[in-house]
């Protein structure tokens, strides 16, 4: 059977993501409010590139990251983790985890009750997928890293490879295009974990990803790489943006700093803005050695710099770069900064301008990066951030960063998620090499899981005084384990900075999993995520949120219709990078989530279409559904 033309793109598992930066100034309160001073350094970026024009909707099949070696031993490109997902295992009918059946650490969840009834829902709609990516970026990959803004009557939509602008209730306002076109890349250039926030006060769109620089001659990445920050024009995305190119290479040269075994990968990208900044943040990872930890991790790094500037389309802007965050202690086990997520200020809330402008963060203390000397696989505290004196971005930068540890409830690393058995044609063809590219030796092949992320927050907002934040964990539901998550409400009062509520969201014989919150001002909104199990394919759904956290029911807005059926569920492709084999689930690995003022939009990862293996032999994008390699899709739904 003849394949796409369109290639998977593979890439050394010692590669993996890209990022790095500028170096900062910091001061740091532990949770008795001490201070220090961390690495900090700045530098000045400038403005590389600019267009007015939506980029025309084309296909790069011939980029120069299509060299990148292409095989039946496909390899993962996707954000780092470093944390082992527990196995399970099935003891008197349930589902218990291998190791240990019945931790003391595992929460008990009462279950919500699952809906097909889409309360709320104004519109609901199919958006980008690897369908998509194939058509126009020239390639497939997992998972779709979805980014999701929206404002002004324009709902923006970006996932790996490709973006989209829609209007509220569906319907496109531009054609696909290749996300290099967006950010200015080359079509040769590897660009990867897009998102993206509107800010009120400024009216405007802003936008990262990270881009691993690819010899165009070779295909193999060169180990520089830098993140794009995209800045709309005005208050419309579809009338042109100014692009400014951060360096995080982090290995002293082009103005970086010198980080233990660099150059490194900046991973995990994602933004913010206040009254006065834009914020990024990255995990640091080197391409081979123990770096500064011990553990293969350096520590979370975030770059700061005027949104006053970059709004005004200045030719550069000065960046201030906060180093290997890790929280401060005289004795003990190590904690250090692992993704500490940046929490966007919703629409109609007033900006937290308390001692010369603050910006607000979250992270966790389960991961094996955040715990280099202690590592259990869970916890039961976060850490609050915050980075005050955000206003002297506009002058001469003079930041400083706190943070202070917080009690909730215990979370640990979850299983991966399982979904309901159906239509697989990927596997069936792998089974009988239906396509030509060799006898699988591990056939036959079975459906994978769903990767349930490792602990990280995934979601953080800011409205008025309050922060809310959630992660996923492991936890046990109707007597089995299952992956959910934890949500939290913080107080947000720099080192007054309490726990106002706290608790978990999971589902009877299924998985919640990669939540998204928004909320208005008032803190009311929903929160979207993917639920999947033993009676649900993965499908897109949500529960109302607010400060008491999210509703009784778990409400589905896109009913999956078949499993996943990507390439890395396969040993054949071997995404786990290793001898043996192994599979790597992908999925998510985040969703957004936005309130534009009149409506809250909720967007996740879901399987949207079947194909049976007979269409799919005859033709494997199985009517313009899927790819060969893969059959994720994304929904987009609005709510109010």
């Amino acid at each position: 059977m003849p394949r796409s033309s369109a290639r998977v793109l593979i890439i050394s598992s010692a590669v993996g993501l890209l990022a790095a930066g500028l170096s900062p100034l910091v001061g740091v309160s532990s949770s008795a409010a001490s201070t220090t001073t961390s690495s900090t350094s700045s530098s000045k970026v400038s403005l590389h590139s600019s267009w007015s024009n939506w980029p025309a909707a084309q296909k790069h099949g011939s980029a120069g990251a299509m060299n990148l070696t292409e095989s039946g031993t496909l390899q993962r490109y996707t954000n780092r983790s470093n944390s082992p997902r527990p196995a399970t295992r099935t003891m008197s009918g349930k589902r218990v985890l291998a190791a240990s059946p019945s931790p003391s650490w595992l929460p008990v969840v009462t279950p919500k009750t699952v809906t097909t009834s889409h309360p709320g829902v104004t519109a609901s709609w199919n958006g980008l997928n690897e369908y998509t990516n194939a058509a126009f970026a020239g390639f497939v990959v997992e998972p779709p890293d979805q980014g999701l803004c929206a404002a002004n009557g324009h709902v923006l939509e970006m996932i790996n490879d490709v973006v989209r602008v829609y209007g509220t209730g569906g319907s496109p306002q531009t054609p696909v295009a290749y996300l290099n076109d967006f950010f200015g890349e080359p079509g040769y250039q590897f660009t990867t974990d897009p998102s993206c926030v509107y800010d009120s006060g400024s009216n405007r769109f802003f936008a990262t990803e990270l881009t691993l620089d690819t010899d165009p001659n070779t295909g193999g990445l060169t180990g520089k790489n830098w993140l794009d920050l995209a800045v709309s024009k005005s208050g419309d995305p579809t009338a042109g943006f100014n692009i400014y190119r951060i360096n995080v290479t982090d290995d002293g040269s082009s103005g970086t700093p010198s980080h233990t075994d660099c150059p490194c990968i900046g991973d995990f990208p994602h933004l913010a803005t206040n009254a006065n900044g834009v914020f990024l943040t990255t995990n640091e990872y080197p391409f081979e050695g123990a770096v500064a930890f011990g553990n293969e991790f350096n520590g979370a790094q975030i770059y700061a710099l005027s949104k006053r500037v970059v709004v005004n389309g200045a030719t550069s802007v000065h960046v201030v770069h906060l180093s290997n965050l890790r929280v401060p202690s005289t004795s003990g086990a190590r904690k250090v900064g692992f993704t500490v997520w940046p929490a966007q200020t919703t629409v109609g809330s007033n900006y937290p301008t308390a001692n010369g402008g603050t910006q607000y963060f979250v992270s966790s203390l389960a991961a094996e990066e955040a715990r280099p000397d202690d590592f259990t696989g869970h916890a039961s505290q976060v850490a609050s951030w915050w980075l005050t004196n955000t206003s002297s971005l506009n002058s001469t930068p003079n930041l400083s960063l706190h943070v202070k540890l917080l009690n909730v409830g215990s979370y640990g690393i979850p299983p991966t998620s399982n979904q309901k058995a159906g239509p697989v044609p990927l596997k069936d063809c792998l089974n009988v090499n239906c396509a030509g590219e060799g006898t699988d030796p591990y056939a036959p092949e079975q459906e994978g899981a769903l990767d349930s992320s490792d602990t990280r927050p995934l979601t953080a907002v800011y409205a008025n005084g309050s922060v809310y934040s959630a992660l996923d964990t492991a936890m046990q539901v109707s007597g089995n384990v299952q992956a959910g998550f934890e949500w939290f409400c913080l107080t947000a009062n720099a080192s007054n900075t309490q726990v106002a509520k706290k608790g978990y969201l999971g589902v009877a014989h299924g998985n919640a999993i990669f939540p998204a919150i928004t909320t208005n001002a008032s803190g009311q909104g929903y929160v979207g995520y993917t639920l999947t199990g033993d009676n649900w394919y993965p499908s897109a759904a949500y529960s109302t949120f607010s400060g008491g956290g999210p509703g009784s029911s778990a409400d589905i807005s896109g009913a999956g219709a078949a499993p996943e059926d990507g390439f890395c569920e396969y040993l054949f492709y071997n995404c786990g990078n290793t001898d043996p084999p192994s599979i790597r689930p992908r999925w998510g690995d985040y969703g957004y989530a936005a309130w534009t003022g009149h409506h809250f939009y909720v967007a996740n990862e879901f399987i949207a279409h079947s194909c049976s293996y007979a269409t799919f032999v005859n033709d494997s994008t199985c009517g313009g559904t899927r790819h060969f390699y893969g059959n994720f899709a994304t929904r987009i739904t609005r709510l109010g």
